[in-house]
């Protein structure tokens, strides 16, 4: 008798153990599992809704601000605003946003306009979840203005979303210092200058001192990306001075002094450290093209598609991995790449320029032209019709970016300009031949072989000693999610 209690006892207690150990696994699954677990969540801020009339700071540039602050996500992949806008104004002729963006979270808000009290409204703001079929509301909220300023909404909305998409790793939007004034000023900035061809409206607002911030300065960097370099130190020790964490700022900062000291190996790492803890950042843009140069291709592909994710809308990051792809003797990856630089701007003479070369330096056809003077130039060159002293040719090569002036020359085979005149600074490094030439392309033994090249090379800090030193890191662990559980205070 005694022993049948005993064993009824022990079986009591095991299911008891057992229901509770299925009750805790359900328990963390549901609650705790998504605030751990690395998820592939890409997500776009889209232009906010409103009735006509409304502010364009509001519908534009407050949704653009919105974006760079969860951009500093380390663990989400964040659309950069330009291709949110380019998707939603396809209207009809979009695919949806899973097909144009690439996303699985979209945020959206809608302006509602108070008709008895001016300048009053209130935003609803909406996260989605549109990776299936059947879209699913994650978060909606309202916020009234006048009662809260645009600065409180902010916060607000972008604290709502880190947490709804369990993401600690967005910084507190208040860490900024900003206030409200300073926060509208920058809006209304941002919005002149995105609207009118003339910047002084914008310049205006920019340079109200009592209403300095980092986002007012990267907005004359985007102004002014040619003033000299005096100036854009200013700029970012001004920006870093207000927020030392502003990851736009932080990039700048790095590409400024490896412009000045060209140490390699510096801006390897600070490039290295950036891309890794901002890998929504133009960091990601910057080391891909760097490990492209050194001659990395392998990590430089996984670099590159994680750009091309961020951008899903550019050619940019498509025509470099074209580039990529080259090197790597994946020609079939290259057409495709080509295809998707073409049908992301169809309008783009850059995208227009390389795909008639790679048809004329890969595949043997005839050059095509097509009104494009760059390759008027080279078609000259080939038919013995140019010369270097043509007044027209130095018109037209001074207004080129530096990494087309130098590339052009090489076509052209003109390298006393190249090594002993050229004046701007690309940061490349020029290890690599141009685009769709093969490494043992005449043209490119002969300039590597020129007796300046090493000291050309060594002005970009390229030295044989620094080289032997760099190596890649692994950039699937570079980028490998780092989450932890969110408090319960969202933080």
């Amino acid at each position: 008798m005694v022993k049948e209690n005993t064993t009824s006892h022990a079986f009591f207690f095991t299911v008891i153990f057992m229901t509770s150990v299925v009750v805790i696994t359900i328990v963390g699954y549901f609650i705790f599992l998504p605030k751990t677990a690395p998820k592939l969540i890409t997500v776009a801020v889209l232009p906010f809704d409103a009735p006509e009339e409304f502010p364009t700071h509001l519908t534009s540039s407050f949704p653009e601000h919105i974006t760079e602050l969860v951009a500093a996500s380390r663990d989400v992949y964040v659309v950069d605003y330009a291709a949110a806008e380019e998707a939603v104004a396809l209207e009809h002729r979009s695919r949806g946003f899973r097909n144009e963006l690439g996303t699985t979270h979209i945020v959206d808000g809608s302006f509602e306009v108070s008709v008895e009290q001016q300048d009053a409204w209130i935003l609803k703001m909406r996260l989605i979840d549109v990776s299936k079929d059947v879209w699913k509301l994650k978060w909606e909220e309202k916020f009234a203005h006048p009662e809260l300023s645009v600065l409180e909404i902010r916060n607000l909305i972008v604290i709502n979303v880190a947490e709804k998409l369990y993401d600690n790793t967005i910084p507190d939007p208040s860490s900024d210092g900003l206030d409200s004034v300073t926060l509208e000023q920058y809006l209304l900035a941002l919005a002149e200058y995105r609207e009118y061809s003339s910047l002084e409206p914008a310049m205006k607002l920019v340079y109200r001192k009592e209403h300095a911030s980092p986002y007012m300065s990267e907005l004359l960097k985007k102004m002014l990306p040619d003033a000299p370099m005096s100036w854009r130190k200013e700029w970012v020790e001004l920006a870093l001075s207000n927020n030392s964490n502003y990851y736009s700022t932080q990039v700048t900062q790095a590409q400024l002094k490896y412009e000045e000291r060209k140490n390699l190996v510096t801006y390897l790492r600070e490039m290295t450290f950036l891309a890794g803890q901002f890998p929504n950042s133009s960091a990601v843009g910057e080391l891909a093209i760097l490990y492209f140069d050194l001659g990395w291709f392998e990590d430089a592909q996984d670099l590159l598609l994680r750009w091309a994710q961020i951008r899903p809308r550019s050619s940019k990051p498509a025509l470099a991995i074209a580039f990529n792809r080259f090197r790597r003797d994946d020609l079939k990856g290259v057409e495709e790449a080509l295809e998707i630089a073409r049908l992301r701007d169809k309008d783009n003479k850059l995208v227009d320029r390389y795909r008639a070369l790679y048809e004329w330096k890969v595949k043997g056809k005839e050059l095509n032209t097509e009104d494009l003077d760059y390759l008027i130039w080279i078609e000259r060159f080939e038919n013995k019709d140019f010369s270097p002293s043509d007044p027209e040719w130095n018109s037209y090569v001074e207004d080129l970016s530096c990494v087309a002036q130098v590339e052009l020359r090489l076509y052209l085979n003109i390298h006393d300009y190249i090594f002993d005149s050229i004046d701007c600074n690309d940061n490349r490094l020029w290890l690599q031949p141009p685009p769709w030439w093969a490494e043992d392309d005449p043209k490119w033994i002969a300039f590597r072989e020129d007796s300046r090249y090493v000291g050309w090379i060594e002005t970009k800090g390229v030295r044989s000693d620094v080289l032997k030193v760099l190596e890649p890191v692994n950039v699937k662990e570079l980028f490998a999610p780092r989450r932890k559980v969110l408090n319960s205070d969202g933080g």
